[in-house]
């Protein structure tokens, strides 16, 4: 039988959708080198060798130092 996260880089490779369970796995069992190559998979599979970013600046005006 194979382990949980082995099955599951399997269904990633295969295009096969994680399960709610699957993804609560994930989620509870943190192991990001599992996690980065997954998504890496399927960023691959779907925008072949380009990579996104997003960067964002948000900026929170308050008046703190008047408070203060």
């Amino acid at each position: 039988m194979k382990q949980f996260p082995d099955a599951i880089e399997e269904k990633v490779n295969a295009g096969i959708r994680l399960s709610a369970e699957e993804g609560l796995y994930l989620l509870e069992n943190p192991d990001f080198t599992l996690v980065g190559r997954l998504a890496n998979t399927l960023r691959e599979r779907l925008h072949g060798d380009v990579t996104y970013f997003n960067r964002n600046l948000h900026l929170n005006a308050t008046n703190v130092c008047v408070a203060g």
